[in-house]
């Protein structure tokens, strides 16, 4: 794996349940897992119509390096890259052998 193809800043983040310290309410929020640096690649694009609305859908493959803490991402997950996020359909270790993890996840519109 050729660290000079990994140009991609990804986010990871988790989602969480947060105490509203006013109220005692539980909120909703994404906090960030981990950072790191992935090759992105672009599988498919489409798109199409449900009910007179127009909906776009993108897939993409990031590849990363195989760490402790990044081999525990999860379809739970979601990714942030720059502005824009992805939900993970699978992280897997294509070749079993601890070297690099591929996630393929969806585009977010």
């Amino acid at each position: 794996m050729k660290a000079g193809k990994m140009k991609t800043k990804i986010e990871v983040e988790a989602f969480t349940l947060v105490e509203d310290e006013d109220y005692g309410s539980l909120e909703k929020q994404w906090e960030p897992l981990l950072i790191r640096h992935a090759q992105k690649l672009t599988l498919t694009g489409k798109e199409y119509y449900i009910s007179d609305q127009l909906f776009a859908e993108s897939s993409h493959k990031f590849l990363l390096r195989w760490d402790l803490v990044a081999s525990q991402i999860t379809n739970a997950h979601r990714l942030k890259v720059g502005s824009s996020y992805f939900d993970i359909k699978k992280c897997f270790d294509p070749k079993d052998d601890r070297r690099g993890l591929i996630i393929v996840a969806n585009e977010v519109t």
